[in-house]
């Protein structure tokens, strides 16, 4: 049976579900980060020379719309009225799907999504409604005052895998303490998002009807680690020298923790 060592909390492999069947899982241990001159000698022995990243835009590809709202809670609400930031991206059919964290007005993380052409500098299509917004399940949304209220809860950080016909959508939940927790939603469904909005903007379809839908598409299936606090949990595969596969959990541990 798959475990975790070192943290010793929990199996993992009934969280991820499909995903990790058949396959292995790494022992998890908590490992020191190694200075910054040590990573880039490891990644010259492996790729030859520091990897070097470019730049597309001067400008950012996303930015806030502070004139969108929605209807939550008995109030209009500027969904994406503080931020946009800590997007995740999936490739399909040539074009990047950015699922991207928007803090609004209210303090409340929900996701949006924008795609953006192959070259990465246009944008295709963005929606105007959240694709995902958090819920009253105990870990999404505080249920004790929070003493900020910039932010107050919800949906952040998203990173996206795609592994067969789904899509796993690791992200941190932002109830009373933050928390890596995972969503999966079918290619099929997730690439439905697009043309069900594009009937709401041809008046086929309600923004109400537009959001049940879409809400219903999403799986939730927990908190990763239950109870320890963590964020920016991620999962890379790659096989070793024996060819073997192998699956790599990665989270940034809290220091509250330690």
């Amino acid at each position: 049976a798959e475990k975790v060592i070192g943290i010793g909390r929990m199996s993992i492999a009934e969280l991820l579900l499909p995903y990790l069947k058949e396959k292995e899982l790494l022992s998890l241990e908590k490992y020191e980060v190694p200075a910054r001159e040590e990573v880039n000698e490891e990644l010259k022995e492996v790729s030859g020379q520091p990897i070097r990243l470019k730049r597309v835009s001067p400008k950012p590809i996303l930015e806030p719309r502070p004139f969108l709202t929605i209807w939550r809670n008995g109030q209009w609400i500027q969904w994406e009225g503080r931020s946009v930031f800590n997007a995740g991206v999936v490739t399909i059919n040539n074009k990047y799907y950015v699922v991207y964290r928007a803090l609004g007005i209210d303090g409340d993380s929900r996701v949006g999504l924008a795609v953006i052409d192959k070259d990465g500098k246009a944008v295709i299509k963005r929606l105007n409604i959240p694709i995902l917004e958090p819920v009253d399940n105990g870990y999404e949304l505080p249920t004790l005052p929070r003493g900020s209220e910039r932010e107050h809860g919800g949906i952040e950080d998203t990173r996206l895998i795609i592994e067969g016909d789904t899509i796993y959508v690791f992200h941190t939940a932002f109830g009373n303490m933050p928390q890596s927790a995972l969503i999966t939603i079918s290619v099929e469904d997730f690439l439905g998002i697009e043309k069900d909005y594009e009937e709401v903007e041809q008046g086929k379809m309600s923004i109400e009807e537009f959001v049940g839908k879409t809400q219903s598409k999403w799986i939730r299936h927990g908190i990763i680690f239950p109870n320890v606090s963590t964020k920016n949990c991620y999962i890379i595969n790659y096989e070793d020298g024996d060819g073997k596969k192998k699956i790599v959990l990665i989270h940034r541990m809290d220091d509250k923790n330690t």
